[in-house]
């Protein structure tokens, strides 16, 4: 940011002043059942404004429940750590609690709303993300983290294989129209039984119906209480009986 109007200690105007914040997150995820799942992410918090520096860690955390393949539930932190200081002044990190509710509709669109607990105060948001094939996702959403009273963000994302680009709008009452770029990689190699997992959802939502059977049918052979393949097995099955030409390959 620039164009900031600087001041000395006596309050005479001096020259703009500039200022940047950069964070660095490593975040590790584990899923103990078939409903459950734990994520923790460590962060390095690099300030700068002017020539002064501010350097700080934090964590992040949450716990994931799905009970079923359209219900999502999660609680969590946020900002748990330390600051830095610039000169004198120390500045501490905003600590934020958080749960959430998802509900998908359809392969297609998910609905979510969640509340925060921020400086003791109950805030809250609410969005909805369409996506085409698993791959492009379109979001829209109602947030009342902002000090802009009924901030609407707009958002969208890309999803390729373990690279995931998203993109936000957001509305800040200082800094006017915001923009968010987040680029992300997933390390480490799935499992066997969770990446076909995670090619049936992807053919089910191309409508390859066939291949998806295949998929899911592996994964049941593997384990027939995975998460719930049941249930993505006589959904396919569905699918198939409806017409059976549809899932062809084109």
């Amino acid at each position: 940011i620039r164009g900031i109007d600087g001041y000395d200690w006596l309050g005479t105007p001096t020259s703009e002043l500039s200022a940047a914040s950069y964070v660095l997150s490593y975040t590790q995820g584990k899923r103990f059942t078939n409903l459950l799942a734990v994520g923790l992410s460590l962060k390095g918090i690099l300030e700068k404004l002017d020539t002064e520096s501010s350097f700080g860690a934090a964590v992040d955390g949450g716990v994931l429940l799905e009970p079923s393949d359209h219900i999502h539930l999660a609680v969590g932190f946020k900002n748990l750590g330390v600051s830095g200081s610039f000169i004198e002044e120390n500045d501490t990190l905003p600590f934020t609690g958080f749960a959430g509710f998802g509900f998908r509709i359809n392969r297609f669109m998910l609905l979510a709303a969640d509340a925060y607990l921020l400086n003791k105060e109950l805030r809250f948001a609410g969005g909805i993300e369409t996506n085409l094939f698993r791959t492009l996702f379109f979001r829209a959403g109602w947030s009342g983290l902002s000090d802009i009273p009924d901030s609407f963000n707009f958002g969208s994302g890309f999803e390729l294989k373990d690279i995931t680009l998203d993109y936000a709008w957001m509305p800040n009452e200082e800094l006017g129209n915001t923009h968010r770029i987040e680029l992300s990689y997933e390390f480490g190699k799935p499992s066997l039984i969770e990446e076909l997992y995670r090619r049936g959802r992807k053919y089910f939502a191309k409508a390859q119906y066939d291949n998806a059977f295949i998929e899911f049918g592996k994964v049941s052979s593997l384990d027939n209480n995975y998460k719930h393949i049941k249930s993505w097995l006589e959904k396919t099955q569905l699918e198939l009986r409806k017409d059976p030409e549809d899932s062809e390959d084109p």
